[in-house]
């Protein structure tokens, strides 16, 4: 039997959860933003994007590749815009 998990057609499933939970972590920082008790999530999306990024390699189609290499890559690289954005909302 074919183990599904390692087949080619299950990157780029993971490569999209890896960027949707991406985008799951700039929720808590970005509206329930509390200061006495900051959410922590924002520090996965780096690791998220990256992952998202290596299943994206793996996978066959190369505009579909190419597509989310860009995509988990800005996730991988949000953690500045995110922090940015709420200094400019909340301040300091």
């Amino acid at each position: 039997m074919k183990n599904s998990f390692s087949s080619q057609n299950s990157y780029p499933t993971l490569s999209i959860i890896c960027f949707l939970l991406g985008l799951l972590c700039w929720i808590p920082n970005l509206f329930f933003y509390n200061a006495n008790n900051p959410s922590l999530f924002i520090f996965l999306t780096p690791v998220l994007g990256a992952l998202g990024i290596y299943f994206a390699i793996k996978c066959r189609s190369k505009s579909l590749k190419n597509t989310l290499i860009v995509l988990n890559g800005l996730i991988a690289c949000s953690i500045g815009l995110v922090f940015f954005i709420g200094t400019l909302i909340w301040g300091p």
